[in-house]
């Protein structure tokens, strides 16, 4: 399925106003034909060509989500089909009552900004739920979420930029623009954003509803941008920390009226390996300050960063640079939520022009796979790793079915080789045979051998071997 804005005019660099959102289903599989399932311009609240994102969702239980922001009436439209997109239920409108709609109200500074649509099934115990997280221009973090499959709505302002609720100590941390949120197994809400509005706290009052514009307002502050975790569960805690302070993008910028975010961390996506209970975050990160204003080229080049939590959101690995172009541009990368065998499918545009987070020419469209997202512990600047001795760790999950998680360090760059073996020592696979850097790496085995097929249950070793001599090795258990 493919869903789309359709009937658009450009408008700025945001991509345009559209009449309404259609709904794609490929005719076969592999054919790249689709044919159109749904129109959705449901009454639309304040004129003709008034749409200017979409979301699309489908859920375990194979119910398709739809979701429009309403620019002009600053809203959020639901709708969803439990017949494949043939038929769908009413539109519900997110954000205050709107008559001839079901509505969810929520009290905001401002208008929306960015936002999420997730979903929960679970059949057996009869739970169905539909969340938007939303960041509003006062930012604010709001989760609006149906306990019954979006037939009504209850809001809770997660993150209240007026009084820090929640932010402890780093009070001028805020919301900002993007964020992205999913359901665990266990029907538990994440929420991932970025922090990029650096306000002088004494200043902050004079900003409500909306955050100033132009000089007089400055919007920076010498702080570094951060992307942040939120669950109910787990409270708040840091993804990353940029390396630059927002300060770094200069005076240019700060005076600049009617800017967007402090653009050096942004547009955070979440994903989730059901199987080994990894949580995985991915960003656009910039590599340095271009100095000014040099047409709209002032950000540096991106790239697309990661890191890893295995304990559900409260702590994560430091950043890993998995583009690490420096003059090439990555950013407004995409992830699929549903991470399977330890391997993220990352979208993202890019093209050899630095340039602004909403702009640049950005003329290609790539596809990445990472494989070994793990790091090492968490730090709270992302510093570049150091390991002091070779160690091989005890893979995790172990046991395990049919995907483990085996982590090793090196004091030194060198040739490695990591094997798998069976009982009787026969090799069953080779994972890693290449040159590392020293610090900290993962590799992922999947219970296949060489050949992609699945091995059978026992005990296998893992042997860890370095040029310079080093041999570690370790035992595993594969349970079906």
């Amino acid at each position: 399925l493919v869903s789309a804005i359709a009937g658009g005019t450009g408008w700025f660099y945001w991509g345009g106003w559209a009449n309404g959102i259609t709904l794609f289903e490929e005719t076969s599989a592999g054919s790249a034909e689709f044919d159109s399932l749904y129109w959705f311009d449901e009454a639309p609240i304040a004129g003709p060509k008034n749409l200017l994102n979409n979301w699309l969702v489908v859920d375990d239980a194979g119910i398709i989500h739809y979701g429009g922001y309403d620019g002009w009436g600053v809203a959020y439209y639901y709708k969803s089909s439990e017949d494949g997109g043939a038929t769908f239920s009413e539109v519900a409108c997110i954000r205050e009552g709107r008559e001839g709609f079901q509505s969810a109200n929520f009290e905001t500074h401002s208008d929306p900004y960015g936002a999420s649509l997730q979903a929960y099934v679970d059949e057996g115990a009869g739970d169905y739920r539909v969340s938007w997280a939303i960041v509003d221009q006062g930012n604010n973090l709001f989760v609006v979420e149906s306990p019954d499959g979006g037939i009504s709505w209850d809001s809770t302002m997660v993150m209240n930029a007026t009084d820090y609720e929640g932010w402890g100590t780093d009070s001028i941390v805020r919301p900002s623009q993007y964020c992205d949120g999913l359901y665990d197994g266990e029907g538990n809400l994440h929420v991932l954003f970025d922090a990029q509005y650096y306000l002088d706290t004494s200043q902050t009052d004079a900003r409500h509803p909306y955050p100033g514009n132009g000089p007089d307002q400055p919007y920076l502050a010498d702080y570094k941008p951060r992307i942040q975790h939120w669950s109910e569960a787990k409270g708040v805690s840091n993804v990353a920390i940029s390396p630059y302070p927002s300060s770094d993008l200069g005076a240019a910028y700060a005076s600049m009226a009617g800017r967007g975010t402090a653009s050096l961390s942004y547009n955070p996506k979440i994903g989730l390996d059901k199987e080994t209970g990894m949580m995985y975050a991915a960003w656009t990160q910039f590599n340095e300050n271009e100095g000014g204003m040099d047409g709209e080229s002032f950000v540096g080049y991106g790239d697309v960063y990661m890191a890893v939590s295995q304990d559900s959101g409260s702590t994560w690995t430091r950043a890993k640079n998995v583009t690490a172009t420096p003059n090439f541009d990555e950013r407004d990368a995409d992830m699929a939520q549903n991470i399977v065998d330890g391997k993220v499918h990352l979208l993202y545009t890019g093209d050899n022009v630095a340039g602004y987070q909403w702009s640049g020419t950005r003329t290609g469209i790539f596809h990445h796979v990472v494989g070994e997202p793990v790091i090492t512990n968490v730090e709270e600047e992302n510093d570049v790793a150091v390991a002091n001795e070779f160690k091989l760790e005890q893979n995790y999950p172990n046991p395990f079915n049919p995907t483990t998680h085996i982590n090793f360090q090196l004091p030194k760059h060198t040739n490695v080789t990591l094997t798998i073996y069976n009982i009787l020592g026969q090799k069953i696979k080779t994972l890693v045979d290449k040159n590392m850097t020293s610090g900290v790496h993962s590799a992922i085995w999947n219970g296949t051998n060489e050949y992609g097929v699945s091995v059978s249950s026992g005990v296998y070793i893992y042997r860890l071997k370095t040029a310079d001599g080093h041999t570690q090795v370790r035992k595993m258990l594969l349970q079906k």
